[in-house]
């Protein structure tokens, strides 16, 4: 009977929470001016698709056991808490959104998980990390900001160390403002020709939706097989 009531009582919520964070995403997200981070838990509850889990597993695939990881533009901490934190020693996850790492903070905190707030192109981590995750922001990067943050990630993962994420097929106009000032990758291949100017071993792969295409990568010096050996032929 106990059982039953459960059950009953979480199917009352789980609709209940489709409906709320339905209005969440409109609230945020219809406007003239969109928050410039993202609740991942709107993802859970309102789409019917599976590309917002694909980077979470995708990077968990590189993320060595008791790595130092740092993640660059962590935004919520939904991925930081929900995938990596498991496998790493310890994160780094930064943003430069404050309001983001509270959330951060105060929804997925764990005792291997330090959420920092700053600008990575201003005041770029210190230390050396055996994974860095960067997920979902190449594209928002300025142009000439990008090549001076992808060394800085070199640097920091020295000669064994993988650079991995996500970003998507830029489909907008050429010649718009926002096409102009940030970075853009119009095709699997220009992202890997972009990735191999600093890494000797860059794989790119593609996942297609009916509105979207996503890009996931990962960049060593060393050979990606050689790291983790039946992943990749």
């Amino acid at each position: 009977m106990l059982l039953i009531v459960t059950k009953t009582i979480n199917v009352i919520l789980r609709k209940l929470l489709k409906l709320t964070y339905r209005v969440q995403l409109k609230l945020q997200w219809s406007g003239q001016r969109c928050p410039d981070w993202y609740d991942h838990l709107i993802d859970q509850y309102v789409w019917s698709t599976s590309h917002w889990v694909e980077r979470g597993v995708f990077n968990n695939f590189f993320v060595q056991m008791n790595a130092r990881v740092l993640e660059l533009c962590c935004g919520d901490g939904f991925y930081t808490s929900r995938f990596y934190a498991e496998r790493a020693e310890s994160i780094v996850a930064v943003d430069h959104n404050s309001t983001a790492i509270r959330h951060a903070k105060k929804y997925y905190r764990r005792s291997n998980i330090e959420f920092r707030c700053l600008d990575i192109l201003l005041n770029f981590p210190k230390g050396s990390y055996q994974n860095i995750i960067c997920d979902s922001a190449l594209d928002y990067i300025p142009k000439d900001a990008l090549e001076p943050l992808i060394v800085n990630i070199r640097l920091a993962l020295g000669s064994k160390g993988l650079f991995s994420g996500s970003t998507v097929i830029n489909q907008s106009d050429p010649s718009s403002l926002f096409h102009k000032e940030r970075a853009f990758f119009g095709s699997a291949e220009d992202l890997k020709q972009f990735l191999e100017k600093f890494f000797k071993n860059v794989v790119v792969l593609t996942t297609r939706f009916p509105n979207r295409e996503n890009l996931y990568f990962v960049a060593s010096q060393k050979p990606i097989t050689t790291l983790n050996k039946g992943l990749f032929v």
